[in-house]
């Protein structure tokens, strides 16, 4: 398993002073650190965002910390059972829709999945 996170520079369509970027770079890694495991890439680049161009940053993670074994730990709001793996990812969630907040963002994105490995070498005839 793998946890991608993604986040942007721009407050609106200015980007926030260079402190303030660092500081939520720094938090976005130490949540997805916390939360989902740790953290095996990280990367600065350019994201487009509604149409605008940002400074971005990437943090993926290997999951670790996201088990996907169902042992119930408790119910949801309708009284279904919740497991393990649920309630860590509302947990994550939660925490980067807060980091969200405090810095002007209107989202963070999350990708949850199973990373698959394409050798070199190998093209699609076969070849």
């Amino acid at each position: 398993m793998a946890v991608y996170v993604s986040i942007g520079r721009n407050v609106g369509d200015q980007p926030m002073n260079a402190e303030r970027w660092e500081a939520f770079r720094n938090e976005t890694r130490r949540v997805v650190d916390t939360l989902a495991g740790p953290w095996v890439t990280s990367a600065t680049g350019t994201g487009r965002f509604a149409g605008t161009l940002e400074e971005t940053y990437v943090v993926v993670s290997d999951g670790s910390r996201l088990d996907q074994g169902f042992n119930p730990v408790g119910e949801d709001d309708d009284g279904e059972p919740l497991g393990w793996w649920e309630v860590r990812t509302r947990d994550l969630y939660a925490a980067l829709g807060t980091l969200a907040a405090q810095y002007g963002q209107e989202s963070i994105a999350v990708t949850i999945g199973e990373p698959e490995f394409v050798q070199g070498k190998v093209y699609a005839d076969g070849s």
